[in-house]
C-alpha cells in the first residue's frame, strides 16, 4: 500500500519519484503524467455520463431530444449493453491505473473508446449531426493521446 499523499503515476502504476522529495518541482514526466490523469478523468467523466444515461433512461426519452435520435432505430438491448460498456471504460480508464493493479488495461481502455467513437461519428454523420460527429472527434483525440502516451512510455 502506498503512503499518503503520493502522486501515483497512471502511465506506469507507480509512485512519481519527483513527489518524495520535500522541494517538489516538476519535470516534463510529471507534467505528461498530469496530462494523462486529467484526460483520462475527462474521458471517464464522459463516458460514466453516457453509460449511466443509456442503461437507466428508457430509450424514447434520449430518442426525442437532439444527438439521441440513432437510439430510436436500436434495440434496447444494444442501448443497454453500450451503457455497460461505456461505464466498464470509466472504471477502466481510472481505478486500474489508481490502483495500481492493472496500468495496462488504461491504454487497452482508451484503444477500445477510440473503436466507440468512430462508431458513435458513422452514426451521428449518418444522421447529419456534425456538431456530434467534432464531439467524437475531440473525445477519440483524448483517448488517441492517452493510448500515445501509455504506448511512448
Amino acid at each position: 500500500m502506498r503512503p499518503r499523499g503520493d502522486v501515483v503515476c497512471v502511465r506506469h502504476g507507480r509512485t512519481h519519484p519527483a513527489a518524495q522529495t520535500s522541494t517538489f518541482h516538476p519535470d516534463q514526466e510529471y507534467l505528461a503524467d498530469l496530462a494523462s490523469w486529467i484526460t483520462a478523468g475527462l474521458l471517464a467523466a464522459v463516458a460514466l455520463a453516457g453509460g449511466i444515461t443509456k442503461m437507466f433512461i428508457p430509450k424514447e426519452k434520449p430518442a426525442a431530444q437532439h444527438g439521441g435520435e440513432w437510439t430510436a432505430h436500436a434495440g434496447v438491448g444494444f442501448v443497454k449493453a453500450l451503457g455497460v460498456l461505456e461505464s466498464l471504460a470509466a472504471v477502466g480508464l481510472i481505478l486500474s491505473a489508481a490502483l495500481g493493479t492493472a496500468p495496462v488495461m488504461v491504454p487497452v481502455t482508451a484503444l477500445c473508446w477510440i473503436l466507440l467513437m468512430v462508431g458513435a461519428m458513422v452514426a451521428h454523420g449518418r444522421l447529419g449531426q456534425y456538431k456530434l460527429v467534432m464531439v467524437n472527434v475531440v473525445c477519440l483525440g483524448l483517448a488517441a493521446f492517452l493510448t500515445g502516451g501509455h504506448l511512448a512510455a
